[in-house]
């Protein structure tokens, strides 16, 4: 069966994406607003040396690249891939106590766009995450929105994901922690 999708959709779709496509600019720095909630940081990633993320799984494309957003040393890692996801996954050792978290990082989309999700599961299959959503083509600062509520006994992954089933992409990330809140 051949589908057919009227041009006015197509022109729509496309003055909408010349409306929304990101323009060149320089790295943005952290808002104030998100470097306001602090707490100690459970774990860090530079990016600066594979055994950073040692264990790591990619159903993707890895990489180490010589870019960085301000103040992330001299590389940042790149994570690409399609449909099947997530493209890194890398399971943290957890806390020995229920605690809050929020995941932030700088990042930036290289193509299609993805995120990058703190992962919480229970023995029953059961999950909660904390995620941001990398859509900027320059670096920019994010902070999850939402808090991850883990309870002891989860296990506790980092998932990056890109692309989509309309084909593959790649984000770059740097600075990632995962950071206890009150």
């Amino acid at each position: 069966m051949l589908v057919t999708v009227p041009r006015m959709k197509i022109s729509l779709l496309f003055m909408a994406l010349a409306v929304v496509w990101p323009g060149c600019s320089a790295p943005q720095e952290p808002d104030s607003d998100l470097t306001e909630q602090s707490g100690d940081i459970l774990y860090a990633f530079s990016f600066e040396s594979e055994e950073e993320i040692d264990g790591y799984i990619t159903q993707g494309m890895v990489e180490f690249v010589a870019d960085a957003p301000p103040d992330g040393g001299s590389q940042s890692i790149s994570v690409g891939g399609g449909c099947i996801a997530p493209h890194f996954w890398l399971e943290l050792a957890p806390p020995t106590e229920n605690t809050d978290m929020i995941l932030r990082c700088w990042a930036r989309n290289i193509r299609l766009g993805g995120g990058i999700e703190l992962t919480a599961r229970d023995t029953s299959g059961h999950w909660c995450s904390a995620w941001v959503s990398v859509e900027d083509t320059n670096w920019v600062y994010l902070q999850s929105a939402d808090t991850l509520h883990y309870q002891t006994g989860q296990t506790l992954a980092l998932e990056i994901m890109s692309g989509g089933i309309i084909g593959a992409g790649a984000v770059q990330v740097d600075l990632l922690e995962v950071v206890a809140v009150p």
